[in-house]
């Protein structure tokens, strides 16, 4: 799908479990940004498209919470007095249906909810995420930051916050919430190491050093599994760790041949891997081994025969996507179709794509 501005950043709407319905924000430095809103039919193998306006400055990073289909977390570049920044905010999408054509431009402005107020913290806002579970909280990495901001009013306030890291260039490059453990643990990645902190005490629970080679760029828990961990970074790599046991990765799966920017589980089927590179490709993986679906030794025989019939694809590429032309920065699942997909490069394209319908056969028989 063509046609943006420059964009580097994609979400898949979390509130909607019937409708595939994705969000990307453009990266445009002189010309106005917007957040297109995309609606895909599978029946029709349409996809409606509505534009609304931001006027906040680039996006660099969108989140759609779980609890409300017309919210955003962006991450924007702002500049103040020629000096450029990261800042972060909620935003509203004005709620409305799709048109009967697919495309409709100028559908409005998106309206500022709050603001986060970040210029006593640090420059650049990295990283921001929703408490998995509910509206109250968020995590954010600003510099080398861990935030942790109540949003149970009108303006976000800081509820605890804790510095990773004294050095002057340490810089936390993303931060994910752990679903499991009562959502009381958090993950940052900076350089090349890996951390896990204790929300309720900010003190550190474990710790990986040199996880990838010269940078770790993208992190996600297994939603269905505890105690595992992907991570993905400047060696092309996604690394499966073992919480408990982080000396050395349980899986290492080499996806692409330059940096890796962004990796997601899916949340319905977590043996399935995405990840995006720099590298122009999408690349759909297996990681059956370390998944909630494989079988023990001593399941019946029916399990593990069924299980030895997929040891084929066990722990390998399943398909290569190669549309995009550009790096791709950002991927998400859909949350309404467990086998659909979207993945923005930073030339504008937005791909849609497919798990293959024999591995989605293979999965469900």
């Amino acid at each position: 799908m063509k046609g943006f501005a420059p964009a580097r950043a994609i979400t898949s709407q979390a509130n909607d479990t019937e409708k595939v319905q994705f969000f990307v924000g453009t990266l445009s430095l002189k010309a106005l940004n917007h957040i297109y809103v995309l609606d895909y039919d599978e029946d029709s193998n349409t996809v409606g498209k509505k534009v609304y306006s931001f006027k906040n400055g680039e996006v660099w990073g969108l989140k759609s919470p779980h609890f409300d289909q017309e919210l955003l977390a962006v991450i924007f570049n702002s500049v103040e007095d020629s000096s450029n920044s990261l800042k972060a905010g909620v935003f509203r999408i004005p709620n409305s249906e799709f048109p009967s054509i697919p495309i409709a431009e100028n559908s409005g402005c998106v309206e500022t909810v709050s603001l986060f107020d970040t210029h006593k913290i640090g420059k650049n806002v990295r990283s921001l995420e929703w408490h998995p579970t509910n509206g109250s909280e968020a995590v954010m990495a600003v510099d080398a930051n861990l935030i942790i901001w109540s949003m149970a009013t009108s303006s976000p306030t800081i509820k605890t916050q804790l510095n990773v890291d004294s050095s002057p260039d340490c810089q936390i490059n993303v931060c994910r919430w752990n679903p499991h453990h009562q959502c009381s643990q958090v993950a940052t990645a900076f350089q090349s190491s890996i951390q896990s902190w204790d929300i309720r005490s900010m003190k550190e629970i474990w710790h990986i050093e040199d996880a990838h080679r010269k940078s770790v760029r993208a992190l996600d828990f297994n939603p269905n599994k505890q105690y595992c961990l992907a991570s993905g970074g400047n060696d092309g790599n996604i690394k499966y760790w073992d919480t408990r046991n982080v000396r050395k990765p349980v899986l290492v799966q080499t996806a692409h041949s330059h940096w890796i920017w962004d990796i997601a589980y899916n949340c319905y089927h977590d043996q399935l891997m995405l990840s995006s590179g720099s590298d122009s490709k999408v690349v759909l993986s297996s990681s059956l081994s370390v998944s909630s679906e494989m079988k023990n030794p001593s399941d019946s025989e029916g399990e593990t025969d069924q299980t030895e019939s997929k040891e084929i694809r066990q722990d390998d590429v399943i398909q290569i996507y190669e549309e995009h032309e550009d790096s791709v920065y950002s991927i998400a699942w859909s949350n309404a179709d467990p086998w659909i997909f979207a993945s923005v490069s930073y030339d504008g394209r937005v791909v849609l794509g497919h798990v293959p319908r024999s591995i989605k056969y293979e999965i469900l028989l």
